[in-house]
């Protein structure tokens, strides 16, 4: 557990285990915490977890930024941490800033893997986004949980965990400061404009993508998308899943995400 400075901009991050690096990056509603039970599972292997600005523990960017601003901020951190190759898990948003790197450090980045993701932010996910601004903005949790978890969950583990569901209802939104409201605002507008589709080609990264049947949030034909333009690129399906294809199903995710990994570091002997 450890602050770094980089762009007047304090950034939180930990580092378990050894092994071939594997930087790990946050949805937009997530923090290093969300990853804490899968660590223990992915022996061998540097997990490298990081808070975004305006994410976590991370500390504030009160300036108007873009996801490319995002990435270069993350390129300057593994260039601290002084990673000459590494992997990369990007999950939803933390996918999105995945591509960017992989877009720019070329062979730097060994292998990819885009989990439930979308190379461009469309009509639909901008209107879905200032709805979202919207409760942000108005510092109201309640609402904003209402309309983000029937896109974020699949209706497979809505329908079964709903108890569970509306105890998150109660707790998850008082537990919200200002602070968080304000960075997960700024977030959302940093990626209104994201559109990779015409430089993916330039990503040589062996790439994995995970897609979610019920992911209504970023269904699976932007998904598809990757698959069309990375040319070492390969795409599995997570059935009975949606957005939050980690949680709702972690041993799959794992199963995944570790096969991937192991397999390839087995056959050049890492």
């Amino acid at each position: 557990m450890a602050f770094i400075d980089i762009d007047s901009v304090e950034l939180y991050y930990e580092i378990h285990g050894d092994g071939f690096p594997l930087l790990v990056l946050n949805g937009i509603m997530m923090s290093t915490t969300s990853w804490q039970k899968l660590i223990p599972h992915l022996e061998d292997t540097k997990v490298i977890l990081l808070d975004f600005p305006d994410q976590g523990h991370s500390g504030e960017l009160k300036i108007s930024y873009s996801q490319e601003d995002i990435g270069k901020i993350v390129e300057k951190f593994i260039e601290i941490l002084e990673l000459e190759k590494l992997d990369i898990l990007g999950m939803s948003y933390g996918g999105e800033i995945a591509q960017i790197l992989s877009i720019n450090l070329g062979d730097k980045i060994r292998k990819l893997i885009l989990a439930n993701t979308t190379p461009i932010t469309t009509k639909r996910l901008k209107s879905i986004g200032n709805s979202w601004l919207t409760s942000a903005n108005k510092y109201d949790g309640k609402k904003l949980f209402e309309e983000s978890f029937p896109l974020i969950y699949s209706c497979t583990f809505y329908e079964n965990n709903s108890k569970w569901l509306e105890n998150r209802l109660k707790l998850v939104p008082g537990s919200l400061s200002r602070k968080w409201f304000e960075g997960f605002s700024r977030l959302v507008v940093s990626a209104e404009n994201l559109n990779v589709v015409n430089r993916l080609k330039k990503i040589t990264a062996d790439t994995l993508i995970i897609s979610a049947d019920e992911d209504f949030l970023t269904p699976s034909n932007l998904q598809i998308i990757f698959e069309k333009e990375i040319v070492n690129s390969k795409r599995i399906t997570i059935h009975k899943a949606g957005h939050a294809s980690m949680y709702e199903q972690p041993e799959m995710f794992l199963m995944i995400v570790k096969g991937f990994l192991v397999t390839k570091r087995k056959i050049e002997g890492l």
